[in-house]
C-alpha cells in the first residue's frame, strides 16, 4: 500500500492487470496520485503496477476485501458482483488477450447464461452507455470489466517507467528511469552497500 501524506489517501497496489480491471469494474478508482507504474525488474522482466483507492466510489466495496476474494475464493457470496467478474475471468478460453478477444468472450459467456446478444455492446465505445443502462446486472459488470481492462492497459502504456533494483542483502527500491545517470548510479551504489 502507498500512502500520500499530502492528501491523506492511500492506494493498494497490484501487478495483475486482471485484478486491477476487476476492482475498477466494481467502481474502485485508480489512485489519482499514482495510477500505474511500469516496473522493470533487474532480471529483465517488466510489469505494470496499478494503485487503487481503498474503497469504491459508491462506498459499498472495500479494495482489501475484494483482493482477499481474488486470493482465496469463497470469502464473498456467489451473488456478489465481484464474484461474477471473477467467474467470467476464470472461465475464459485460452488465448483471450486483446480487446476484441475479451469482447467476443463477453458475448459468448453471456450467451451461455441465456442472455440475448441483442443490444449488447459491439465495441468499447458502446460500453459506458450500456453499463450506465445496466448498472447492477451480470451483463453490466462483465462489460465494465472488458472496458476497465482496456483502460488499465492504456494506463500501463502511458505509465512512468521505474526499475526495481534488488540489492545483494535483500533490500530493494524503485528507481525512475528518467533520473540522471549519476543519480541512478549513486542510488544503486547505496543499495549495493
Amino acid at each position: 500500500m502507498t500512502r500520500h501524506s499530502e492528501t491523506g489517501t492511500s492506494g493498494h497496489g497490484t501487478g495483475d492487470i486482471l485484478l486491477a480491471a476487476a476492482l475498477m469494474a466494481v467502481g474502485i478508482p485508480l489512485d489519482p496520485l499514482s495510477r500505474c507504474a511500469v516496473i522493470h525488474k533487474d532480471d529483465g522482466k517488466s510489469y505494470g503496477r496499478f494503485f487503487l483507492l481503498p474503497i469504491s466510489a459508491c462506498g459499498k466495496f472495500e479494495t482489501l476485501k475484494l483482493m482477499a476474494e481474488w486470493s482465496a475464493k469463497g470469502t464473498l457470496p456467489a451473488t456478489h458482483p465481484f464474484v461474477w467478474i471473477l467467474n467470467f475471468i476464470a472461465r475464459r478460453p485460452q488465448g483471450v488477450s486483446n480487446v476484441s478477444d475479451w469482447l467476443a468472450w463477453a458475448h459468448d459467456y453471456l450467451a451461455e447464461r441465456g442472455v440475448s446478444k441483442i443490444g449488447l455492446p459491439r465495441g468499447l465505445n458502446e460500453i459506458p452507455d450500456f453499463v450506465a443502462a445496466n448498472p447492477e446486472n451480470l451483463q453490466g459488470y462483465v462489460f465494465a470489466f472488458v472496458h476497465c481492462r482496456a483502460l488499465a492497459f492504456d494506463e500501463f502504456r502511458r505509465a512512468k517507467n521505474q526499475v526495481l533494483m534488488t540489492g545483494k542483502h535483500g533490500g530493494s527500491t524503485l528507481i525512475d528511469t528518467k533520473l540522471p545517470i549519476a543519480t541512478r548510479n549513486n542510488l544503486l551504489a547505496r543499495l549495493e552497500g
